[in-house]
């Protein structure tokens, strides 16, 4: 009972000033004032939905540019399961995309940096498959020449990388002979990279130059 009296005390208080609007100004300057307030609650909509567009599109580029450590990271998806849901499990791949696009350029392991190129491909295409809509085509397009422009990085740096483990060994070791059999093992990676037909050629000949004058 006190909860009909209650309700019918909002009601009453929300719609007496629309009555007493009306009998003031009549009905057509009333029905204008109407319309009027639509127009602008449909216009301050699509303000908000802009601003928003263009801040997750900014998000998305930011997130495949730069690194961000786990913490961060853990909060922009908190972030977004709130207040974007649908939009968390894209930005959770582009994080994943990026952390494995710099593994795949820094490590020393042929197994690693490989596996992970394939992963940050994988959950590109899978992200396109399954987050269509989301993205504005120049979005997406600068997301695929970021990830294009490191995998064509990555086909000399994977080279160098293992190689440069090699000769980082050799440095260490006493004996001639092992410091040989490493610098041979870095001529042999560098042969491989310089076979790859993604490969900087002039950097990759460079390196396996140096070495043969160590």
């Amino acid at each position: 009972m006190h909860v009909i009296v209650i309700l019918g005390i909002v009601a009453a208080a929300v719609i007496f000033p629309f009555i007493w609007l009306y009998e003031a100004v009549g009905p057509i300057f009333f029905t204008l004032i109407i319309l009027c307030i639509i127009a602008g609650y449909i216009y301050v909509r699509r303000i908000l939905l802009a601003r928003r567009y263009v801040e997750l599109q900014t998000l998305a580029l930011k997130t495949i540019r730069y690194p961000v450590v786990p913490t961060q990271a853990k909060a922009i998806n908190m972030w977004l399961a709130g207040k974007y849901p649908g939009w968390a499990p894209l930005i959770r791949n582009l994080q994943i995309i990026r952390e494995s696009l710099d593994i795949a350029l820094t490590s020393k392991r042929r197994d690693i940096a490989e596996s992970r190129m394939e992963l940050a491909l994988d959950r590109w295409q899978e992200s396109q498959q399954e987050h269509t809509g989301l993205l504005a085509p120049e979005t997406a397009a600068l997301i695929a020449s970021v990830i294009e422009e490191t995998r064509n990085i990555y086909h000399t740096t994977l080279y160098l990388n293992i190689a440069g483990s090699h000769l980082e060994k050799a440095q260490n070791l006493k004996t001639e002979k092992g410091r040989a059999k490493h610098r041979d093992l870095a001529k042999i990676i560098i042969q491989d990279g310089l076979n790859d037909p993604l490969s900087d050629k002039a950097k990759l000949t460079e390196v396996l130059n140096q070495i043969d004058n160590k």
